[in-house]
């Protein structure tokens, strides 16, 4: 733990509640750091409407002792509140979580000096038009990149200065994903007895994701193995895609759980964890978190996964799209259970090696003193 002066930070997030999973990064950044006595605060995009279910799943922020509030990160008037308190507080540190944040604070700064400004890239697509005016801030200090991957995007094909680009990866909470859970709590839930097998997928309802592609995927395996269960974890999957698995005829094998707050207990039921992203990636969540639990993984080789999905050591890689390799990969794993528990405990040591959250907040807590000694501010 650093003994230097304790340091003032705000988080600030483009979410407005806890179900993304770059909320959740911004959440364990912040507790981290509160452990290790900085003064942590955090602000929210409270957007168009606030519902009582987003207010539900902040009270682990609560919880905590976390201090935190909203802000219309597309209103002006919101703007020139946040200016205000920018003035009033005196941060040391001020860390946004994706672009709207971050255009949220440089709008609202327009004039002032901040101490220190950094920023999370959680996606390897090269920058656009309008997100180049923001990465090539002056105000911006320091972009943290999930993953190699994204670096070597942002800094050969962006052109950003590499000295300014740190790779930094995502994070688990080692204290929740180091536990055994039982397996056959979320089996009882939905009825599936222990010999069942259960091909899980952990995805928000966006079109990187790959669901399309993992559909065709499902009925392909069910050619070979008509009693696999293949469960879809997220908000609005159902009422996005239900119709399109009836279509294609695998709505009596498919699970749509809907939102989750028990992730270790869901993965904890699966036989095989999958990623069926086709691009956008930085470093997925549900990746890091399937092998955090010892789960075999079949990714599609987007992005920063290569980075912990080593082919053949910690799970199986597949080119994106590519139904009929993915379909192979996940019969391989299910048809030889002994080896992909081999490639889980093998992804396990590396996660627990690169992306725990006290080495995240380590890492991101000298890059913080780095840059504030570098401007004469400490």
């Amino acid at each position: 733990m650093n003994k230097r002066r304790k340091l003032k930070i705000l988080q600030v997030l483009s979410h407005k509640n806890m179900v993304r999973g770059g909320a959740v990064q911004g959440y364990l950044l912040a507790l981290g750091l509160k452990e290790r006595g900085h003064n942590v605060s955090m602000i929210f995009n409270r957007g168009e409407k606030l519902l009582k279910e987003d207010l539900e799943t902040l009270r682990c922020v609560e919880d905590k002792g976390i201090p935190y509030s909203f802000y219309r990160m597309d209103s002006l008037k919101d703007a020139l509140k946040f200016r205000k308190a920018l003035k009033s507080e005196d941060y040391d540190v001020i860390h946004t979580h994706r672009d709207i944040a971050l255009r949220f604070v440089l709008r609202s700064a327009i004039g002032l000096k901040l101490k220190s400004l950094f920023t999370n890239r959680g996606n390897n697509y090269r920058l656009k038009k309008k997100e180049r005016k923001l990465y090539f801030s002056k105000k911006l200090d320091c972009t943290c990149a999930v993953a190699q991957a994204v670096k070597d995007v942002l800094v050969h094909r962006c052109g950003m200065n590499p000295d300014k680009v740190e790779v930094v990866y995502g994070s688990f909470d080692e204290n929740i994903f180091n536990k055994e859970y039982d397996s056959g709590v979320v089996r009882r839930e939905f009825g599936l007895d222990n010999g069942r097998k259960i091909v899980g997928n952990i995805a928000a309802p966006q079109g990187k994701k790959g669901h399309l592609f993992y559909f065709e995927t499902i009925k392909k395996v069910l050619e070979k193995k008509p009693d696999v269960v293949f469960m879809l974890v997220g908000r609005g999957l159902k009422e996005k895609f239900a119709d399109k698995v009836k279509e294609l005829g695998i709505e009596k094998n498919v699970i749509f759980t809907g939102y989750r707050a028990d992730i270790p207990e869901v993965i904890s039921s699966f036989d095989v964890s999958v990623c069926s992203a086709t691009k956008g990636e930085g470093l997925t969540g549900a990746v890091r978190e399937s092998l955090a639990l010892g789960k075999p993984v079949v990714s599609t080789d987007v992005a920063g996964n290569k980075e912990i999905v080593i082919h053949g050591k910690t799970g199986i890689l597949v080119p994106p799209k590519n139904t009929d390799a993915m379909a192979q990969a996940i019969i391989y794993l299910l048809d030889h259970p002994e080896e992909g528990a081999v490639m889980g405990r093998e992804g396990k040591k590396v996660v627990f090696e690169k992306c725990n959250n006290t080495i995240r907040c380590d890492r991101i807590e000298k890059i913080y003193y780095k840059v504030l000694d570098s401007k004469g501010i400490l």
